[in-house]
């Protein structure tokens, strides 16, 4: 077993002075973290300014874009539908959707499983001007997904043989849902996991939410998105720029399964929460215990060998719609998200029962940074979780023009 490097402890004061030290150092505008340990919420702070122009401080209860962690409720969906006897993710995806129009020539059907597992086949086209305006009509779902399928003409591989990250494949898993459960995608989740977590400021809208704070999403300026990306993406988005920042309108995600709901990550607690305590979350039931830990579980190729990133022996393997790093001794489970003017990660530790999720509004800043002052070793981890907890509240900083943080 390999062994695990003794790292230095990191209490919560000098965590807090070097998040403060980061959005002085222009990591991002702004960075919001919650940490759990099992049923408590021991960190849900902000830090910086959720937008330069008004210089307004971000915190705990600034709305962020999700982005790419979105699909794991998406997974939490599938596998309720399961738990209710409405889907067996075994059988072919045509079971639900019939007319599916993808096939690959060795006869093999895709099926839900590796749908969730990013192991289905389907391409990844690249998904930079999937947005409309927040004020414009939501793209229908079914329409959307059907017209990029039918883009796609076959599946890249036999399915179920590899792993190959596929946002179109979580745009089916939505059809599924909508075609399962009778009501939209944003409805069912909405109702059967928002609700049920407590989760009163996430959603797939800001017109459904009390969004004076919300995060503006923000690219370097001289960065290649900076450069080119009103050739790549909308450029009705693009608004103006300040400080070596370019900021974007509002905007929402079109496809919502894939990367579409937006929200504090002071709820997000509420998600780890529920993962870490078998599937409850204050007496309500998400998932059965027995989903969660399939979930959690490497999932296995056509040759019955564990799915990973790259095929080697060390890199990352695939749960069902999460990622695995590390050791089954030591093993996180984690999900990033990442668009224009956003960047999240969201990492449990199942076996010492320890959640963070970190959320900044800048497009390519290294969640890792954040997250490695807390989750680099079990013992670090420790330390950070039985220190005494921060407040829950914004910093009190300075806009960037006018010198970075006090």
């Amino acid at each position: 077993m390999r062994k695990i490097q003794k790292v230095e402890q990191v209490p919560h004061e000098q965590f807090d002075r070097r998040m403060r030290a980061l959005v002085e150092r222009r990591v991002s505008p702004s960075l919001a973290v919650t940490a759990v340990r099992g049923s408590e919420t021991v960190v849900a702070h902000g830090y910086g300014w959720s937008d330069l122009e008004q210089g307004t401080n971000a915190s705990a209860e600034t709305l962020y874009l999700y982005c790419s962690m979105t699909k794991l409720f998406t997974a939490t969906a599938i596998m309720q539908l399961r738990e209710r006897g409405l889907i067996d993710i075994a059988r072919p995806v045509r079971d639900s959707l019939p007319d599916f129009p993808l096939h690959h020539p060795s006869g093999h059907e895709i099926t839900v499983r590796p749908l969730l597992s990013h192991a289905s086949g389907i391409a990844n086209p690249i998904p930079v001007s999937w947005v409309h305006l927040a004020d414009e009509p939501v793209v229908n779902l079914d329409d959307f997904t059907k017209r990029l399928l039918a883009r796609s003409h076959r599946l890249t591989f036999e399915p179920g043989s590899r792993y190959s990250y596929s946002n179109l494949g979580y745009l089916v898993l939505g059809q599924v849902i909508e075609h399962i459960s009778g009501q939209s995608y944003t409805d069912y989740v909405q109702q059967h996991i928002l609700e049920a977590l407590d989760m009163r400021r996430t959603s797939f809208s800001y017109n459904h939410l009390q969004d004076q704070d919300a995060a503006t999403g923000y690219v370097r300026s001289w960065s290649m998105m900076g450069m080119l990306g009103g050739f790549l993406v909308d450029r009705r988005i693009f608004g103006a720029t300040q400080n070596g920042y370019t900021a974007f309108h509002r905007f929402l995600i079109d496809g919502a399964p894939y990367g579409g709901l937006l929200g504090p990550v002071a709820e997000l607690g509420n998600f780890l929460k529920a993962y870490l305590g078998g599937g409850t979350f204050q007496g309500r039931r998400l998932l059965e215990p027995s989903s969660i830990a399939e979930m959690l579980t490497p999932q296995r190729n056509n040759r019955g060998e564990e799915l990973s990133t790259s095929g080697r022996e060390m890199s990352q393997k695939i749960g069902l719609g999460w990622h695995l790093a590390g050791s089954e001794e030591t093993r996180s489970c984690y999900h990033l998200g990442g668009g224009a003017g956003y960047r999240s990660e969201l990492r449990i530790y199942p076996h010492l029962g320890y959640g963070i999720c970190v959320m900044g509004n800048e497009t390519s800043y290294d969640t890792g940074v954040i997250t490695s002052m807390i989750v680099s070793a079990p013992a670090n981890l420790r330390s950070f979780y039985d220190t005494p907890t921060l407040p829950s509240s914004s910093s009190e900083s300075r806009p960037l023009h006018e010198g970075g943080v006090s």
